[in-house]
């Protein structure tokens, strides 16, 4: 659920903005992993008699929906474009919209550290905003690290494959983080489910620019995922639950104990009625 709104200091005829307009935003998370997606969720909510339209034309030009972002050091960022979702937009009266925004698209890539962010309103002279929240961007603890050769048909590379966990959501999750090493640059980022530090995670190379990390999820099973790396992002190819074979292991020495143990119960009770009935 979205957080209700807290307003700045507003115009003269803001009192009507303030009463009408109700701006509330909500992360995805409050900390991200270095690379993957700054998702940033912002609900406007219209309780007066009137839309209220963002447009490129006539009065509506004077009207927008603007992240503000600051640093740890209290600068503020500047966007080097405004976010696609917030260039057109009409939200009628007593209605709402979500929208979703990556930060990355609208201020390009984002440090690692502390930040807050806010929403500001626009129409016409008046403002407001939605209350500020607190986020940050963290390296995340790493596991494994592997460069490889991606073959293209233009030229060749060198990616850099790292796996990454942190904990999310009450458990650890693990991430790949592939970043290409001629630019520098963050190749793609992917989240890849719970992990159990038990068994370590491992990387492994296949033909054809299909890369496999198999990596513990429970005390019983593993996940194998396959990603095909391609010209500018990857794509998730398969997913599959393989069985831990200790734990079959486990299951069967169990099984042979639990059995033997019953049979020679039962041979047991036998031998008692036996000898019961020849007393």
């Amino acid at each position: 659920m979205l957080v209700a709104a807290a307003f700045m200091a507003l115009p003269s005829n803001a009192n009507k903005i303030e009463e009408s307009i109700i701006l509330s935003i909500e992360a995805k998370h409050r900390e991200f992993i270095d690379g993957e997606n700054l998702a940033i969720g912002l609900r406007i909510k219209n309780r007066g008699d009137s839309p209220f339209i963002v447009d490129t034309y006539g009065k509506f030009k004077e009207n927008s929906v603007t992240f503000y972002v600051r640093n740890n050091s209290g600068e503020l960022l500047f966007p080097k474009k405004t976010a696609d979702e917030f260039k057109q937009i009409m939200v009628m009266p007593r209605d709402e919209q979500d929208f979703i925004v990556n930060l990355e698209d609208v201020f390009g890539r984002m440090p690692q550290g502390k930040y807050t962010i806010h929403a500001i309103l626009i129409n016409g002279e008046a403002r407001t905003s939605s209350e500020l929240l607190n986020f940050e961007i963290v390296r995340g603890i790493e596991i494994l690290k592997a460069k490889y050769l991606r073959e293209g048909l233009i030229s060749n590379e060198f990616l850099g494959y790292t796996l990454l966990y942190w904990v999310r959501d009450g458990g650890e999750q693990l991430f790949l983080r592939i970043d290409n090493l001629r630019t520098g640059g963050l190749y793609d980022f992917i989240q890849l489910g719970n992990l159990v530090r038990v068994d370590k995670p491992y990387i492994k190379f296949l033909p054809q620019n299909v890369v496999e990390v198999v990596h513990q999820n429970s005390r019983d099973n593993f996940i194998k995922t396959r990603i095909s790396v391609g010209s500018d992002h990857a794509v998730l190819l398969k997913r599959d639950t393989v069985v831990n074979p200790e734990a079959i292991k486990e299951a069967e020495t169990y099984k042979r104990t639990s059995d033997a143990f019953k049979a020679k119960e039962h041979q047991q009770m036998l031998e008692s009625k036996r000898r019961g009935i020849l007393n």
